[in-house]
């Protein structure tokens, strides 16, 4: 297992040199540690360059900190840019309000949670795909999967947070501590990042 990406919001650095450049979005306190980065739903992002690291082969783990401002629409966490549909991403929600992870293999798969996130409320998310079983983690607990077949769409397309350019589609609200891993992470992974203080 290894970490791709992993945004610390309070310093603005990435591990692994994916150094993102913002666009709209401010740094603000509080964050889940530290400070955040404050989206305004309209179009604000960082974009990280496209690199072979970000479009993993046989497995990922996508996790972050939110506190949404809205639902009700595609609210992008992160999201690998493709037409048209994204190769991966994970959302705060969906148009039914509800968060969803996304992978782009032959077709767009989702997976989404029963409920709404709770606005201007801090909730740690998460994915992972093994390119067989796309699961969705809420608070460390998983609460939605899917069978999925087929490797990641290739895309050449940049690496956003809080935003899809191509799809016109934006978080609004807070994100902190945005990890990719190129591998799945077990279930009480994911918990130990979702109780980490």
């Amino acid at each position: 297992m290894f970490l791709i990406f992993g945004y610390a919001i309070r310093t603005i650095d990435s591990f692994n040199n994916f150094n993102g450049t913002i666009s709209g979005a401010t740094r603000v306190t509080p964050g889940r540690f530290g400070r955040a980065l404050s989206f305004d739903g309209v179009n604000d992002s960082v974009s990280i360059t496209n690199a072979a690291a970000l479009t993993p082969n046989a497995a990922m783990t996508i996790s972050a900190w939110v506190s949404p401002t809205l639902l009700g629409a595609w609210r992008p966490i992160v999201s690998k840019e493709r037409a048209p549909f994204p190769a991966y991403g994970l959302y705060a929600s969906n148009t039914a309000s509800r968060p969803t992870a996304r992978v782009g293999t032959t077709s767009d798969q989702t997976t989404s949670g029963p409920s709404a996130l709770t606005l201007n409320a801090w909730t740690h998310v998460a994915m992972t795909w093994n390119a067989g079983t796309l699961r969705l983690f809420v608070n460390g607990v998983q609460v939605s999967s899917r069978t999925v077949s087929g490797a990641l769409a290739s895309s050449t397309g940049p690496l956003r947070l809080g935003g899809d350019g191509l799809r016109g589609e934006w978080f609004s609200g807070r994100i902190d501590e945005v990890r990719i891993y190129g591998a799945e992470l077990t279930d009480a992974e994911i918990a130990r990042l979702a109780t980490a203080k």
